[in-house]
């Protein structure tokens, strides 16, 4: 290997490198995902905010810069509550003991949100423009099979079970894309799971109080919204204690998200409640998102929280880490971890939909929530998200969505919420990239062409960074036999051999590095190519060919038995796109003068069908597609006389060791355009021919 190494050009050394950055990168992002802990998920602020009790953030303040709290001050409870009070539950026991809840439900033309009248929370989000994906029952039934634990067999056969039971109602029907989605078919976003305890937009006090079972009123029945209609329901929750809690919420049928208004006041005065209920409530999504995070291995669909902290993004937080924080905290029950910092918004997303919280001026701070984290299965990666406010009997406002990660819509509600949809340094790219995909797609409405049409557009738009490309390789091969001269001629000096090797590389006008370029030049595209394929909700539930859903593995055919690193599911593109890759290499291996470059290209071909096996069925396709263009492209160019042909090479190779490399010399001058791979074959040719 290090011979290999040794006689390895500088240009193929940079992209020897270059690929195994790239290839240890992937590696690193798949098997070792990112765990935020406490030092990247709250930056310090320079002053508490004047309401702020140190309830949510217990620590002692002697200057005027808050520090991140530790494991244990995370989960200290939010106020001190008198321990008579809880154990009565007193402060929220309904003045008319007779109310009844009941449910209030909003249609609008996308959704349709139904609200319970105890606890005034949204008890179901339905998205009537996309239908549930139900994963095949044999994927299932092979992940309990392997279930490591009898708690992750039991989850495993209940989503199972559920599975049926859908399948029942639903029957045998397939919704293509495009089409109405029936009602049976909707999306649900909120967990509809027996060990739910709480629902979103419930409000929390102190240590163990909630008005979760508090009867309100409502002033609104169930009604339809035609499109641009609008409506505002208020809930109206009057206590034994005094206190009435009102939320107001504002819903349009023309904008995914709702405005709303929560006020905790007394004729008493709020601050006659304080000692028994706190200073502060917590407006919460304490359960995460539904839309079933655990469906198909590699499908990174599982739960993630995150926030905009003093104007910066914040790193997803995982199930793992707010597992072991919860754990070394002895709060595995119900964990509660504030953020630091100015909040803009706060979210759960999963890979395509996204519930969101932003508070309508600088009172509020965020707190992530994990309920139950020591009962549940790892695979369940359920969490939730709190807005933290102070109890002054003021209203305060806030905006909830909860939907599809679309970049336009998430615009529309500022604060760089839109960022979550590519979280990525090629952002820009990305949404180029989708823009692409919606063109071809309006063109021939199937993903799975636009797919191949934007792969065949980028090649179009690249070529004249693959032309320099080919150029410089031709002009560094010709100079190949002279380099290989010097390395004999100065074996025993490696700093002369550098410079001698300088010196030639400048007389012919060739930079090593800038075949490299083109390629580094190129790797922005392909990952923000990734991004997009991977996070556009457009190709979720999008068919092509056999293939069912490219936003998934194609799952082809069911093995009765697991195979190592494969699983049950037989995944027939990356086992194509792995036969093209062989097949190109063949055809490259008549220009690789080492053998050492054959196995290495093996190596990798291999590696990559591992690594792709569980990606999405539309980013294997665009990779597959990648390698027959860029085939087809490299015989038009030998056609063309852009790149040198295998013979070219080789005769090219045969001229320059007999000595007889003028008109090698000549191609490789800057002055001496364009480079005539036809013209060295056929001058390499006669000499050989007359040796």
């Amino acid at each position: 290997m290090a011979n290999f190494l040794k006689n390895l050009s500088p240009e193929r050394r940079i992209l020897l490198a270059t690929s195994l950055c790239v290839m240890l990168s992937v590696v690193f992002t798949l098997l070792m995902p990112p765990q935020p802990g406490p030092e990247e998920q709250n930056p310090q602020i320079t002053a508490p905010l004047p309401d702020q009790e140190a309830s949510l953030r217990p620590r002692e303040t002697a200057t005027a810069v808050i520090q991140p709290p530790t494991a244990t001050q995370a989960v200290e409870a939010p106020a001190v509550v008198a321990a008579a009070s809880v154990q009565s539950g007193a402060p929220f026991d309904n003045l008319d003991p007779n109310l009844q809840a009941h449910d209030v439900m909003i249609d609008t033309p996308a959704v349709r949100f139904t609200f319970s009248t105890r606890g005034a929370c949204l008890k179901s989000i339905r998205l009537k423009h996309y239908a549930e994906i139900d994963p095949p029952v044999k994927l299932l039934e092979a992940q309990r099979d392997s279930a490591a634990t009898p708690d992750i067999r039991e989850f495993w056969q209940k989503r199972i079970d559920e599975e049926k039971q859908r399948h029942e109602l639903r029957g045998s029907q397939k919704i293509r894309k495009g089409d109405p989605v029936p009602e049976p078919f909707w999306v649900e976003l909120i967990p509809q799971y027996e060990d739910t305890r709480e629902h979103p937009l419930a409000l929390h006090f102190g240590k163990d109080l909630s008005d979760q079972n508090l009867v309100y009123e409502c002033d609104q029945a169930t009604q339809a919204l035609d499109a641009g209609g609008s409506v505002q329901l208020t809930f109206t929750g009057k206590t034994a204690t005094g206190l009435t809690l009102r939320k107001t919420l504002t819903i349009q049928a023309d904008q995914p998200q709702f405005e709303m208004e929560v006020q905790v006041s007394s004729d008493a005065g709020i601050k006659a409640h304080q000692a028994v209920i706190g200073e502060q409530y917590v407006l919460e999504w304490p359960d995460g998102l539904a839309h079933l995070p655990f469906h198909y291995p590699g499908a990174q669909e599982e739960n993630h929280l995150r926030a905009m902290l003093d104007d910066s993004m914040q790193s997803p937080t995982l199930r793992d880490w707010m597992h072991k924080q919860a754990v070394a905290s002895a709060q595995t029950e119900e964990f509660r971890y504030p953020l630091d910092g100015r909040l803009g918004w706060i979210c759960i997303e999963t890979r395509y939909f996204i519930a969101a919280m932003i508070p309508q001026g600088e009172a509020s701070q965020g707190v992530y929530i994990a309920e139950n984290i020591g009962q549940r299965p790892s695979i369940d990666t359920r969490m939730g998200i709190g807005l933290v406010t102070p109890l002054t009997g003021q209203p305060s406002k806030f905006i909830v969505y909860a939907g599809p990660k679309l970049s336009d819509t998430l615009a529309k509600l500022g604060g760089g919420l839109d960022r979550v949809v590519y979280d990525s340094w090629f952002g820009s790219i990305c949404l180029l990239v989708e823009w692409l995909l919606a063109l071809f797609y309006s063109v021939i409405p199937s993903y799975g062409v636009a797919i191949i049409l934007l792969c065949v557009f980028s090649k179009v738009a690249l070529y004249p960074l693959t032309y320099k490309q080919a150029q410089t390789q031709m002009r560094m091969a010709a100079l190949q036999p002279k380099i290989a001269e010097l390395k004999e001629k100065f074996k025993d000096d490696s700093q002369k051999l550098s410079q001698e090797q300088m010196k030639l590389w400048k007389k012919h006008g060739v930079n090593p590095a800038s075949g490299c370029l083109p390629m580094l030049a190129q790797l922005p595209i392909f990952i923000a190519l990734y991004r997009t394929i991977q996070s556009s909700i457009d190709l979720r539930g999008a068919p092509f060919l056999w293939i069912s859903d490219l936003s998934l593995p194609d799952m082809t055919f069911f093995l009765p038995a697991n195979l190592p690193f494969l699983g049950n599911a037989l995944n027939i593109l990356p086992v194509l796109m792995t036969l093209i890759s062989l097949w190109q290499m063949h055809e490259q291996k008549k220009m690789m003068p080492d053998p050492n470059q054959a196995q290495i290209m093996m190596f990798m071909t291999a590696f990559f069908f591992f690594i792709l096996y569980h990606f999405s069925s539309g980013l294997v396709l665009y990779w597959m597609t990648n390698s027959l263009t860029q085939m087809i492209q490299q015989k038009i160019m030998e056609h063309l006389g852009h790149a040198a042909t295998p013979a070219a090479r080789m005769a090219t190779v045969a001229a320059t060791n007999n000595g007889e490399n003028n008109e090698v010399e000549a191609a490789s001058r800057p002055d001496n355009k364009p480079f005539s791979p036809r013209k060295v074959a056929r001058s390499g040719r006669k000499r050989v021919g007359k040796s």
